[in-house]
């Protein structure tokens, strides 16, 4: 027969030690989305960068502006994936392409913005009336 005092140090260690393991047990909250994230750090501007515009489509292993027909000017094709290139076309046919440094991972359609993850949170790109903005 084990001494009640015993038991209570055994109910004790075991305890703690379901406690120091339960963080690694996977049943954290997951990461939210970027634009969750933008929304819960800025409320009172996170639809200047979320909402405005008439956002993009999946077209082609990339992101274009949704809205067609726009005249003129540089027409921006987005990366599918954050560390890939973005296309500038320009009138007469010139193209520019640049990286976003540090952007990586899948590109995430975030209402109707582009996010892609960097160290320390995410990038958006808003579609506007001139073609796109980050």
């Amino acid at each position: 027969m084990t001494a009640p005092h015993s038991r209570l140090h055994l109910l004790f260690a075991a305890s703690a030690l379901l406690a120091w393991l339960q963080p690694l047990s996977g049943c954290a909250a997951p990461d939210p989305t970027p634009d969750e994230a933008l929304r819960s750090a800025f409320p009172d501007q996170a639809a200047a960068v979320l909402s405005v515009g008439p956002g993009f489509l999946r077209s082609g292993g990339g992101l274009e502006r949704a809205a067609a027909g726009r005249r003129g000017g540089v027409v921006a094709r987005l990366p599918s994936d954050g560390s890939g290139e973005i296309l500038f076309s320009l009138d007469g046919g010139e193209a520019l392409r640049v990286r976003e440094v540090g952007a990586e991972g899948e590109a995430m359609l975030a209402d109707r913005a582009v996010a892609y993850r960097r160290a320390g949170g995410s990038s958006f790109w808003t579609a506007t009336p001139a073609g796109v903005e980050e």
